[in-house]
């Protein structure tokens, strides 16, 4: 897809994103022309990163800029996700940040996985390249799965798995979603009601047509790969139980196969795009 033309991108068109605003440069597409001045805010913010409340911001790296933002003519907070396009090879590869996160979530919405709103997705250029883009999603008040699994003792890591993080994964096999980053800083859980527990970082996904079995195994694998080596709060053990436990809940049986690709996927994660392809379909 080429951005670089007047058109706003046909996929944000068809979600409703077609008011376009343009500020220093940067060329907004948002749901409503009520979100201008706060996109202009936000425009500010991302060019002098002084004017952001340190004590809002999440992220701030070279490559990713991400901070609370108060909407204040809708009384209502956001979350900014800014992608700074320093190096030309990043430049080049424009849609796999902001773009592609706003392009996957809509996606995903379409298919029933409960995933934050978008409101608006921007893009700057420099010298005929995308310097940074940037896209606005829903700020949830939830409880991330990092946070909750803090709160708990290694008695209680299996349980919570096992009932709010279990149904997430069955719900992105029965809709044939491949989200590859789908670690707890990835899941938010509700404070009040476990339908509303939410995914989200779906800056690489893929949407098959049809159920993969082995993709799910994949895709604990990476679960499990992260607990083990990011966060450590479960053993490889309990880990296991959990993999079977999800395997039986989506309708599968954990034959010779699925447990290799778990394993293979939980020592070490394959390279981006082998984890965007999946695996064949059931």
């Amino acid at each position: 897809m080429n951005l670089s033309c007047g058109m706003p991108p046909k996929e944000l068109v068809q979600n409703k994103l077609s008011s376009q605003y343009v500020k220093s440069g940067v060329k907004w597409w948002l749901g409503d022309n009520r979100w201008e001045q706060a996109a202009s805010e936000i425009t500010d913010c991302i060019l002098d990163t002084n004017k952001i409340n340190p004590e809002a911001i999440f992220k701030h790296s070279e490559r990713r800029l991400v901070f609370r933002f108060l909407v204040k003519n809708a009384d209502q907070t956001i979350v900014v996700k800014a992608f700074p396009l320093t190096l030309l090879r990043n430049q080049l590869k424009q849609r796999k940040y902001a773009f592609s996160e706003a392009r996957n979530l809509f996606l995903a919405k379409e298919r029933g996985i409960n995933v934050p709103e978008i409101f608006g997705y921007g893009s700057k250029k420099q010298w005929g390249l995308v310097s940074f883009n940037v896209v606005l999603v829903q700020y949830v008040d939830h409880y991330p799965l990092i946070d909750f699994l803090k709160s708990k003792n290694e008695e209680e890591y299996l349980s919570v798995l096992q009932q709010r993080v279990s149904p997430l994964f069955c719900q992105m096999y029965q809709a044939g979603v491949n989200h590859i980053d789908c670690d707890p800083s990835a899941i938010f859980l509700s404070k009040s009601n476990d339908v509303d527990d939410l995914l989200i970082d779906f800056q690489y996904a893929g949407f098959f047509q049809g159920r993969s079995m082995q993709t799910l195994a994949a895709q604990l694998g990476y679960f499990s790969w992260s607990i083990m080596s990011q966060y450590k709060f479960m053993s490889r053990d309990s880990l296991r139980i959990w993999f079977e436990y999800t395997i039986e809940s989506a309708g599968g049986i954990c034959n010779e196969l699925l447990w290799s690709i778990y394993e293979e996927n939980s020592h070490k994660p394959r390279p981006i795009k082998q984890r965007l392809l999946g695996y064949p379909l059931d």
